[in-house]
């Protein structure tokens, strides 16, 4: 086993990066404040603030993706770590003017609808596995809002593709609510039985 993939060294990887975002992130807060207070940011600031605000959305959609690929490990986890990571990269080179075209603008959507699919899809996974139909559903409706904001970032959506978008959303959401329902139900059924034996 090498030293990088030992499990002392991936704790010490992952704490350099939760402290480097919570570094970022009491930056942009503070700069934010400054702003608001002052009126005035210069460019550096405004650079940092944005850093700051871009990559505390991909952290988040990583750490979560993480932490659930850790309780019950899935693609989807997977594709949210990833995709985070790679957004998180690419927020900075285009921030800083390191690596400015178009295609890294798209990038930067599409890595944000991967993460964001990956986070959701990793909680469905991790929440509603006796659901096993509604499961399918609501990850149904992720997989297809993932691939219609993929699409959306790379070459746009005819009105067709944004009535599918908006179709697939609340395919998702009835199906994780139907979820949360059933297992609230079946805690309730599980409380109701305890209390009379």
């Amino acid at each position: 086993m090498t030293a990088l993939s030992s499990p002392g060294s991936q704790g010490f990887a992952r704490r350099l990066v939760l402290r480097l975002l919570q570094v970022l992130v009491v930056m942009s807060v503070a700069i934010g404040i400054r702003w608001i207070i002052t009126g005035e940011v210069n460019l550096i600031a405004l650079q940092v603030f944005i850093t700051g605000i871009g990559v505390s959305v991909f952290g988040a959609c990583g750490l979560v993706s993480d932490e659930l690929g850790r309780r019950r490990p899935s693609v989807w986890s997977r594709l949210g770590v990833i995709s985070a990571l790679i957004g998180a990269s690419l927020v900075v080179v285009t921030v800083w003017g390191l690596f400015v075209l178009p295609v890294v603008w798209r990038g930067l959507g599409v890595c944000f609808f991967i993460a964001f699919a990956g986070v959701r899809g990793s909680l469905i996974h991790a929440v509603g596995h006796r659901s096993i139909f509604w499961r399918q559903l609501a990850l149904l409706g992720v997989t297809l809002t993932m691939a219609l904001g993929v699409m959306l970032s790379v070459r746009g959506l005819s009105p067709l593709g944004f009535k599918l978008f908006g179709i697939a959303a609340l395919v998702e959401t009835g199906a994780v609510l139907s979820m949360l329902i059933r297992r609230a139900d079946r805690g309730s059924t599980t409380d109701d039985t305890s209390t009379k034996t």
